[in-house]
C-alpha cells in the first residue's frame, strides 16, 4: 500500500523560478501562463520495487496510478535498475515531466517526482550545497524538488533513514533539517508541499535521548556531519523528533485515513509513516486526503 494522496485547492500567482538544479534528469517543457484557483491531486508512494516494464509488479503500479489519476506523483525507493522503468512508466501515463537523481549518497535507493503539469527546475539537493559546509555528507537520500510554473508551487519529496538504533534516529533528524532547507531553497516564496516516507509517526514525539547534543557512534564511515548541524548540537542540541522542525517552521501535516478509518500506510507494522505536509504559505487551502488501500 504505502500510498497517501490528497486533493488540494490552491490559488495561482505569477511564477517565480528558483535556480535550476543538479545531478538528475528532468524531461518536460515549462509554461508560464498563470490561471485562477486550481484543484491538484497529489500522491506520495514508497513503491519499494517498481519491477521491469511489462512485469506483473510494473503493471500493478501502472493500474493503481491510472486509477488514482494524480497530477503530481512522488515516488520513494527507486533503485538503480528502476530508473529506466520509471521513465517508461511516466511516458506511458502521460507525465510529461519526470525528475530522478542520477545517484544517491548512501545506497542506490532514490526519490522521483513526476507531473503532467508544466514544471521546471528539477533538483536533487546535496547536503554540501544546503549546508554552509561544502564537505557535508549527512543526507541519507537526496530530496528532490520541482517547481510548478503556473502555480508558484514547489513539490519536495524525500525518504528518511529507517531504524531505531541511535545512528538511525539521529539521521532521521538530520534528514528533516536538510529536507526543510531544500524546500526553502527550491521555493523562494515559501509555497511548497513536502511529501514522503518519514519512517516515523507524527504522533510518536521525541525518542530517547530527547535531545541530541553530540553525534552518536555507529554512523557510516562516509557520513560527514555538516558544520551547521554540528553547531546546533553544541548550541542547545537538536530535538530527537523528525517532525519537530516542521512544526516549528509552521508546516501542517495533512490528516488522512483509509476508507474504514485505519491510519496505517505500512500494513505489516500498522504504522503511518508516509506523509504530505503543507507549508505555512498554503494555510487556508482546501484539502481532502486519503490513505489508499488497493484491496478496497
Amino acid at each position: 500500500m504505502r500510498i497517501v494522496f490528497l486533493s488540494l485547492v490552491v490559488g495561482c500567482s505569477p511564477p517565480n523560478a528558483a535556480d535550476s538544479g543538479s545531478t538528475g534528469t528532468t524531461t518536460g517543457n515549462p509554461s508560464t501562463q498563470a490561471t485562477g484557483p486550481t484543484t491538484l491531486r497529489v500522491l506520495t508512494w514508497n513503491i519499494e520495487s517498481l519491477g521491469n516494464q511489462g512485469s506483473a509488479d510494473y503493471d500493478a503500479v501502472k493500474t493503481i496510478l491510472l486509477r488514482i489519476d494524480a497530477d503530481i506523483v512522488g515516488l520513494n525507493e527507486i533503485d538503480d535498475v528502476d530508473v529506466e522503468d520509471v521513465r517508461a512508466l511516466a511516458a506511458e501515463l502521460g507525465y510529461d515531466t519526470l525528475f530522478v537523481p542520477e545517484s544517491n549518497p548512501f545506497g542506490d535507493l532514490r526519490n522521483a517526482l513526476m507531473t503532467r503539469l508544466p514544471a521546471e527546475n528539477g533538483r536533487a539537493h546535496q547536503a554540501g550545497n544546503l549546508s554552509s559546509d561544502g564537505g557535508a555528507n549527512d543526507l541519507t537520500r537526496l530530496p528532490v524538488s520541482l517547481n510548478l510554473t503556473q502555480l508558484d508551487l514547489t513539490l519536495v519529496s524525500n525518504h528518511w533513514k529507517s531504524g531505531y538504533d541511535e545512528p538511525g534516529e539521529f539521521r532521521k533528524c538530520t534528514d528533516s533539517i536538510r529536507t526543510l532547507q531544500a524546500a526553502n531553497v527550491a521555493s523562494p516564496t515559501g509555497r511548497f508541499i513536502l511529501m514522503g516516507d518519514v519512517n516515523h509517526e507524527a504522533t510518536e514525539g521525541a525518542q530517547s535521548p530527547v535531545e541530541w547534543t553530540s553525534l552518536p557512534s555507529g554512523t557510516p564511515s562516509s557520513f560527514r556531519l555538516g558544520q551547521d548541524i554540528a553547531d546546533q548540537l553544541s548550541d542547545g542540541g537538536i530535538r530527537n523528533d523528525p517532525f519537530a522542525l516542521f512544526a516549528d517552521a509552521g508546516l501542517s501535516v495533512v490528516d488522512a485515513a483509509q476508507l474504514d478509518g485505519r491510519l496505517a500506510t505500512r500494513p505489516v507494522s500498522g504504522r503511518r509513516i508516509d506523509y504530505l505536509m503543507l507549508s505555512q504559505a498554503l494555510t487556508g487551502s482546501i484539502v481532502q486526503a486519503e490513505i489508499y488501500d488497493s484491496t478496497d
